[in-house]
Parts: C-alpha cells; structure tokens; sequence
C-alpha cells in the first residue's frame, strides 16, 4: 500500500489479493458457504470458548496439525455443529522442532490474554475490505518475494493458486 515507505515487501502463506468489488465474508454467503472457518469466528464467544477450553491443548493442537507434520485439511471448511479444533489432533508427543519453552510462553500468554484480539482481525474483516477501498486492484510495485510451503492448507484454497500465478 505504501511503496514510499516500503522498499520491499516478503508475504508468507497467504498471497496477495487485492481488495475485490466485494468482501470475502459476503462472497462466501453468496457462494452458499456457510461454514468457512473465517465465519465461525464472527460471534464473539463461540470461537474463544472453544480455543480457552484448554489452551495448552489449543496450541498443541494447532502448532502440530497446521504444520507440515500434521494432516492438512484443518482451516477449511468447518462439519455442520463441530468448532475449529474439530479436524486437529493433539500429538502424544510434539514434533522434535517444536521448542518446549517456546510452546510453554506461548500458553501461559494466551491464558492470560485469551484469543479474542486474534480472533477481532477475521470479525473486522468488512470494516478492512470498506478502509481498503482506495486499493481496490492495486498491485505491488516494489520488489516483492512470497513464501509459502508445499503442504501451507492457505495455499489448497481455491483463488491461493489463481492469486500466486498473477505473481510476476
């Protein structure tokens, strides 16, 4: 947005789009989605309920199946009654490049903080897509590299592959 400011930009796993004619929780609803993961973060409560149950359960679960170790398949589409953590696993023991510490800090600040300022970026979505008008097709001008890894779920989502071979 800002090519003055920034000489360069890196985007990791989720590739650039620019803002569309639309936002993507109302083309979602005209698709007939209902049950994207984005979506069932939108009630405040439901999601941080779910999440600050058990969060050293929480981010076991995440750190594992959203990593190329897990499965895949996780932040997709949600079954009809089931919450976020439905298709994650909690390991028996945490893959050796996850450092315990780390892991540990991680916890002990979400039980303090719980999910509800992450969660507050998918629930003012709209509100970006309304500020972001003046972008709306803006492409990147300066120098630009984006990373993201073979099994990423972001990039198994229909327009990540369409969006990455606009990339030039």
């Amino acid at each position: 947005l800002r090519p003055e400011v920034f000489r360069a930009v890196v985007g990791m796993s989720v590739p650039y789009s620019p803002p569309g004619p639309v936002d993507l929780l109302s083309a979602l609803q005209k698709m007939g989605v209902s049950n994207f993961y984005m979506q069932y973060f939108q009630t405040p409560g439901v999601a941080e309920a779910e999440l600050q149950a058990d969060v050293a359960a929480t981010m076991r679960r995440l750190t594992f199946s959203l990593s190329g170790d897990g499965a895949g398949g996780v932040a997709t589409i949600l079954p009809p009654g089931k919450g976020f953590l439905h298709n994650t696993v909690d390991p028996a023991t945490m893959p050796s490049w996850v450092d315990t510490e780390d892991l540990a800090y991680t916890v002990a600040e979400f039980e303090r903080t719980g999910f509800r300022g992450g969660l507050n970026w998918y629930r003012s979505i709209r509100l970006s897509w309304e500020l972001l008008a003046p972008w709306r097709g803006a492409v990147i001008h300066q120098p630009s590299l984006f990373i993201g890894g073979d099994s990423d779920d972001v990039l198994k989502f229909p327009n990540s592959r369409a969006s990455i071979d606009k990339f030039g």
